[in-house]
């Protein structure tokens, strides 16, 4: 059987990459040791500059952490957990700029966060994203440097370079078929990398790993060229995406394996369909996750892969509406729920089996 999604092989595997660079201001403590007076200072000062370098730019969001526009990017991965709920509130921030690509948090953990998402496997475009912007604001902004640690920032080993890449990758025919998750934990930290669940770092009250889709990243900025980390984490992309690849095909040319995949499909199906029925906070978005390997495989009647992706960012959407978490409605009526998609494809309790294209 021959794999269906339109994407290119390694973006099936690599769903997006992303960079960021971690800057702080001579003169002020880190944001942990910040007054609400020095923060809203740092503010003022940082926009003023974004604004220097780029006429286009935004502040998308001012602290409110129970909006729904926060919630909302937060399920989009463009601000953290720890930027939501700091305490420096109304001198938080989150900005966008022209290049659509690139964005920043203000008083994070850092001062300064800048950061380029892009989907596939796309580092270098990344990096080149937020050197053009870091270096412009290098020449307006005084940066907490040192001739011994480099850029200096809050966690030490952000310290040097203050640089980070992370892949997220879906491995779910190896999430599948092996404890895939313990191995590669265990190969990536003897490699100096990170493994993380869906949303990265999260509370300790969170599910860190959700279905079969996980963070890769760089565990130390110092002792390495930013060049030197993406070639890196790109080599180990590169083998996954064949491990996994290779995996697929095993599942799909095995009697056993077709039996297995379609008996994960059809669970994991029938849990999205009736997810209603479910409180726990991260059951449904789990559930979507684990459908998008029948989905990339074209297995699913009537749903792409892109469905699936667009699915999960409205399910966490929705989820903050449904546990109360936020004070603002969607500001799109277009978005269906998770209950109303599947009910527009037909996908009905007991009928699930003939929308499963895997005998």
């Amino acid at each position: 059987m021959r794999f269906r999604s339109p994407l290119p092989a390694n973006q099936m595997i690599v769903l997006s990459s992303r960079v960021r660079y971690a800057r702080n201001l001579e003169g002020f403590p880190f944001p942990t040791r910040l007054t609400t007076t020095q923060a809203k200072q740092i503010l003022s000062t940082v926009s003023g500059a974004f604004k220097g370098i780029d006429s286009h730019t935004r502040c998308a969001l001012r602290g409110s952490s129970d909006s729904f526009e926060a919630q909302a990017f937060l399920a989009e991965h463009q601000i953290s957990h720890e930027f939501q709920d700091s305490p420096l509130q109304d001198a938080t921030a989150y900005f966008t700029f022209g290049n659509q690509h690139l964005s920043a948090m203000v008083n994070e953990e850092d001062h300064i966060r800048l950061q380029s998402i892009r989907d596939g496997l796309a580092l270098t475009q990344c990096l080149d994203d937020i050197r053009i912007a870091d270096k412009a604001l290098a020449d307006i902004l005084p940066y907490a440097t040192s001739p011994k640690w480099g850029y200096l920032t809050a966690c030490p080993t952000n310290s040097g370079t203050g640089f980070r890449a992370s892949l997220m990758v879906h491995l779910g025919a190896l999430t599948i078929t092996q404890n895939y998750k313990v191995a590669m934990m265990r190969a990536l930290e003897d490699l100096d990398l990170n493994c993380r669940g869906y949303f990265g770092e999260v509370p300790s009250d969170c599910e860190p790993f959700l279905g079969p889709v996980y963070q890769i990243s760089n565990r130390k900025a110092s002792g390495e060229t930013e060049e030197q980390v993406i070639q890196r984490i790109t080599q180990i992309a590169n083998d996954l995406t064949k491990r996994e690849l290779d995996c697929r095909l095993r599942l799909l040319n095995t009697r056993e394996g077709r039996a297995t995949l379609r008996a994960h499909t059809l669970r994991h199906l029938a849990l999205a369909v009736n997810q209603e029925q479910y409180d726990e906070r991260d059951s449904a978005l789990d559930h979507l996750l684990n459908l998008y390997l029948p989905a990339e495989l074209g297995l699913l009647k009537d749903i792409t892969f892109k469905d699936l992706r667009q699915l999960a960012t409205q399910s966490e959407k929705d989820r903050f509406l449904r546990f109360g978490e936020c004070s603002a409605p969607p500001c799109s009526g277009e978005a269906l729920t998770i209950q109303e998609f599947f009910d527009k494809r037909h996908y009905r309790r007991g009928a699930l089996s003939e929308k499963v294209l895997l005998s």
